[in-house]
């Protein structure tokens, strides 16, 4: 999966600021273990593009990311802004009860 994502990338370096690789390499490195470096790679992206479809998702899984790594002010920080300024996704109301349960 890897080597797959990482050609891809090479070959349409411009679809990493669309947000779906970054999110697939995200949940790569959660999955491999590397919490810290799907942390990064979320709120890279989040940063430089605010405004992908992505940005939600991303943000949600660096709350997941944020939690492993034992830092819960980080998690409930994403999932604030989950809410705050991406209320249209479905994931408003998941990072809601998130919140919720962690306060």
């Amino acid at each position: 999966a890897a080597e797959t994502l990482a050609l891809w990338e090479n070959t349409f370096p411009a679809d990493r600021l669309e947000g779906y690789s970054t999110l697939l390499r995200s949940r790569l490195l959660m999955g491999t273990g590397k919490p810290e470096r799907a942390l990064r790679e979320c709120g890279v992206l989040v940063k430089v593009n605010p405004r992908s479809a992505y940005a939600p998702s991303l943000l949600m899984l660096s709350a997941e990311a944020a939690q492993k790594l034992g830092r819960p002010e980080a998690a409930r920080q994403a999932w604030r802004q989950v809410m705050s300024e991406y209320p249209e996704s479905a994931l408003a109301a998941e990072a809601g009860k998130a919140l919720g349960n962690r306060q």
